[in-house]
């Protein structure tokens, strides 16, 4: 008897010497949506591969400033295959500055989307002067790669995306840089932003575009407007 005491009481003493706290991001909705309720819960995201594939739902706006996200990297990083509902809320100040995200690198606000729904959202920021000595990046307002299967519904970017010296390749889009696969929709989204993009190199591809960089065959859009001003230059 004795004994079973003293172990029970070493190991309240052991569970005592730590705390366990239940992340904001734990709570879930009755549809089974875990809920965003700030930058560290959106940031949360991307922690595993399971986790790229869950459902979410902002619970209010969400502010990133001061959040100490990466700004050499997008908010939501690898490959999101799961949903995004911002319940007609936005995602503030996602600015990036000279960032040098490196070849083949991306800046927005999910880096790739496969299979995705990303919907009723609006997103603001700025992406300015990204690294201008790397080539083959991508630049977008909600999403940098978007492949197959993916649905844009009610998104809204109102990202500022300039650049007045950048080198080699890369592909602009105010709502998603680079639609690499088909069987993508876009339905009622519009951008409501600044495009200004220079690429000085005599060689640099640039492909630029309000809603879109660059699309495929069987990419569908529905209800989409480009509201914002939109000018890319190369060569000079």
């Amino acid at each position: 008897m004795k004994k079973g005491l003293s172990i029970a009481i070493a190991l309240a003493m052991l569970v005592s010497c730590f705390t366990f706290v239940l992340p904001a991001s734990a709570e879930v909705d009755s549809e089974g949506y875990t809920l965003i309720y700030d930058a560290a819960d959106l940031l949360a995201i991307d922690d595993s591969a399971e986790s790229l594939a869950g459902k979410y739902r902002l619970a209010n706006n969400i502010d990133l400033k001061d959040s100490g996200y990466n700004v050499l990297k997008c908010i939501i990083q690898g490959t999101f295959t799961g949903t995004l509902d911002g319940a007609g809320y936005a995602i503030e100040n996602m600015n990036y500055s000279s960032s040098d995200c490196g070849n083949w690198g991306k800046l927005a606000l999910i880096e790739i989307t496969k299979g995705a729904t990303v919907s009723n959202i609006s997103v603001y920021g700025s992406i300015s002067n990204p690294y201008k000595g790397r080539g083959n990046n991508y630049f977008g307002g909600i999403a940098g790669v978007v492949q197959a299967n993916s649905t844009f519904t009610n998104c809204h970017s109102y990202v500022d995306i300039k650049s007045s010296n950048y080198v080699n390749r890369c592909w602009v889009g105010g709502v998603a840089s680079y639609v690499s696969e088909a069987g993508v929709t876009f339905t009622d989204c519009t951008y409501n932003g600044t495009i200004d993009f220079v690429a000085t190199a005599t060689n640099a591809s640039l492909y630029v575009g309000g809603m879109t960089g660059y699309v495929v065959n069987g990419t569908t859009f529905s209800g989409c407007v480009s509201n914002g001003t939109i000018k890319g230059t190369t060569g000079t």
